[in-house]
């Protein structure tokens, strides 16, 4: 038995596994937002149950749906579908620790995110380790895929020769595990494509991708956490540049009334975009649902989520909806906060 699996008997748990077994099943028979959905539903059943182990399943199988909703509809995935795959692997962790399999699936799962997202240098760590996993479960076709991602993750670095040679590590492993012709050879060669495209570009004698300056490529360049980057330091820093007492405390009093300005327009800007959401919601499910109850569980389907991004995008022009919307964010609320934020982000970058 697994640490954190409820023993079989317990009723409450039998349904909730067999909630997410059903989920797992309607990948291949339904669509991966109604798979989604259910596997959401699972979710919540299994922290219920307090079936721990089992429920660390299921938030990986929920962010490969996430991610593949995402690769499907070419939408970009939003930052919590990042914070979702970290989960994956500190649940596993502390759940499953000796299971090899799953600890590799959550890194995996993780490293496939980061590269979608462009977090390249993390994607082939976290590839690296899912690999070590992978071998240490004897899942050699999985180890495959996981050093092509590695690959994957180093051609984009601009690291071509290293990213050969983990091309050339992995069709290794997958030629002894695999059958040619499978997913993971296909997998294998669209990561050669990728490499050779990248190989027309100039690079320098070790076989790094150089940039339009001449210079090496380096690391990716947003921050993990997706900051923007840092302020610049100032270049001269002499006493005759620097600002005298009451300067400083009329500067401070000056951003302190920006910063209240500033979060008053953006409570302003959210109760207006949760008054738009809820309007939308109401015109395709005929009823009123209240800012903070969750969406799918009023009468909302998985169905109508690319429905919902169409209307969203004709009220709020120029808003960039991840495809994972409605579960990501299931609240008008959450949602409210989540699109306020990135036209104020979308804003700011322009000026």
């Amino acid at each position: 038995m697994v640490e954190g699996t409820v023993q079989p008997g317990n009723k409450e748990a039998d349904a909730a596994r067999e909630a997410h077994a059903k989920s797992v099943e309607m990948k291949t028979s339904d669509s991966a937002e109604a798979a989604l959905q259910k596997a959401q539903e699972a979710y919540q059943q299994l922290e219920k149950a307090k079936d721990f182990a089992t429920q660390a399943e299921s938030l990986i199988f929920q962010t490969q749906l996430k991610l593949l909703i995402c690769k499907e509809t070419k939408k970009p995935a939003a930052m919590s579908l990042l914070q979702s795959a970290q989960k994956c692997v500190n649940l596993t962790k502390e759940h499953r620790p000796d299971d090899h399999l799953w600890n590799g699936e959550a890194k995996l799962v993780l490293a496939e995110t980061e590269l979608y997202m462009k977090y390249d240098r993390k994607a082939l760590d976290h590839a690296k380790e899912a690999a070590v996993s992978f071998r240490n479960a004897g899942e050699n076709k999985k180890r495959g895929f996981a050093i092509c991602v590695g690959a994957s993750a180093e051609a984009r670095r601009g690291q071509l020769k290293s990213a050969l040679a983990l091309h050339e590590k992995a069709m290794a492993v997958l030629e002894e595990a695999a059958e040619e012709g499978d997913a993971y050879f296909k997998y294998a060669s669209d990561v050669l494509k990728e490499i050779d495209e990248l190989s027309d570009r100039p690079t320098d004698k070790y076989g790094s991708l150089l940039t339009k300056g001449g210079k090496a490529e380096g690391e990716d360049s947003a921050t993990y956490e997706g900051a923007e980057g840092q302020k610049d330091k100032a270049k001269d820093n002499s006493p005759s540049d620097s600002p005298t007492k009451p300067q400083e405390e009329k500067q401070t009093a000056q951003e302190t009334e920006e910063e209240k300005q500033a979060k008053q327009e953006r409570e302003r800007l959210v109760k207006k975009t949760c008054a738009t959401i809820q309007k939308v919601v109401h015109s395709m499910i005929g009823t009123k649902v209240d800012f903070e109850d969750p969406l799918l569980q009023n009468g909302f389907s998985s169905n109508m989520t690319v429905w919902l991004q169409e209307e969203m995008s004709k009220e709020l022009p120029g808003t960039n909806l991840p495809a994972t919307l409605v579960y990501d964010y299931p609240t008008i609320a959450e949602m409210s906060d989540f699109i306020v934020d990135e036209r104020l982000q979308a804003t700011t970058k322009r000026k």
